[in-house]
């Protein structure tokens, strides 16, 4: 997969993986299954998503759900 070879790519760093306009993402069938794999299997591989809808954190991820996470 993609996703794991660039978390090999950065074994001495990370990469960030940059969505914007991610709530069309939402429509993609299986997309939070990927953005959960990445979370929890792909440590140097950090996800920013970015987006004009407004409520788009809350109701696609739960952001209200999340809770504080340091690692």
């Amino acid at each position: 997969m993609v996703l794991e070879g660039m978390g090999r790519w950065a074994e001495d760093g990370q990469v960030v993986l940059t969505l914007d306009e991610a709530q069309e993402l939402r429509n993609i069938g299986g997309f939070s299954e990927i953005l959960a794999h990445i979370y929890d299997y792909l440590k140097r591989v950090k996800i920013l998503l970015a987006g004009s809808e407004i409520g788009f954190l809350d109701r696609f991820i739960g952001v209200r759900n999340l809770k504080p996470s340091f690692r």
